[in-house]
């Protein structure tokens, strides 16, 4: 890096702000039910990531919902990241299973 710094940009990890609000967002698109109200609360205490993870992990087929919209929007933002800093680049986004998360 030190003999080509201008071929390197720092990536900035993702502020615990934005990712709040990934989770934020998947609750409000849910309908109204129980699943919704609990998750609505798990973002409400305190640790609301591990108790988001938590709760979301027990929830049977809405715990792929959210994975799918999590790199869903994770794709969209780095896509953006791209174009703001003007790099012409192809996403290589793994299809795999997310049964250890």
């Amino acid at each position: 890096m030190e003999e080509s710094p201008g071929r390197y940009i720092v990536i900035e990890p993702m502020s615990s702000h934005e990712a709040y609000g990934i989770m934020e967002n998947f609750v409000e698109s849910l309908p109204e039910g129980g699943e919704k109200r609990l998750l609505e609360k798990a973002l409400a205490w305190k640790k609301p990531f591990a108790n988001f993870k938590d709760a979301v992990a027990e929830m049977g087929p809405l715990r792929q919902e959210w994975f799918s919209f999590h790199d869903e929007r994770m794709v969209r933002e780095i896509k953006d990241w791209l174009k703001y800093n003007e790099i012409d680049a192809e996403l290589c986004i793994p299809t795999g299973d997310r049964g250890n998360e």
